[in-house]
């Protein structure tokens, strides 16, 4: 048996942007295809096998070499969006999951709470339903350096509860 996230990790320094990219990418394939999986028990699956494939399907993509005139233009990176995804909150959802599984921590919930605040009143406690937009990293100030990401988080959490009665 292996565990594709420590192979992730012998090609992409786990303080990176392109690591956290790519480690949630890599699960959400993975979710995705033993969802398939247990929807299907007539194909009798191996859903550990299905797992490490969807885990490391993209591997290798850092280490690519096509010929250059085979390469797509590069897009203009000055016109980022600002919303990743929309989701609608079921049962048991909450902020901290949707920011792990999008922007790489669960810390960073507060990013989404602020993109949301219009609609959401209270973060704890956020009606079954409400759909909410994942802003992208880029768009909510995640620079891809750990530490300075994970303080910046922690201190509009401080700030946001020093200024609520919670």
């Amino acid at each position: 048996m292996i565990d594709p996230i420590q192979i992730i990790e012998r090609y992409y320094p786990t303080d990176t942007l392109g690591y956290r990219i790519l480690l949630t990418h890599s699960q959400q394939v993975a979710e995705l295809a033993l969802e398939v999986v247990r929807q299907h028990p007539e194909l009798a699956c191996d859903e550990r096998f299905v797992y490490e494939g969807a885990m490391l399907h993209d591997i290798g993509i850092y280490l690519t070499d096509a010929p250059i005139d085979s390469v797509a233009p590069p897009a203009d990176t000055t016109a980022q969006p600002e919303i990743l995804t929309t989701v609608t909150l079921g049962n048991g959802d909450y902020l901290a999951r949707y920011a792990r599984r999008y922007l790489g921590r669960s810390e960073y919930w507060i990013y989404i709470y602020l993109a949301n605040k219009e609609q959401i009143e209270d973060p704890d406690n956020i009606p079954l339903g409400t759909e909410i937009k994942i802003p992208t990293p880029q768009s909510v100030g995640i620079i891809g350096n750990e530490e300075t990401d994970l303080a910046e988080a922690k201190r509009l959490t401080r700030d946001y509860y020093s200024h609520t009665a919670h």
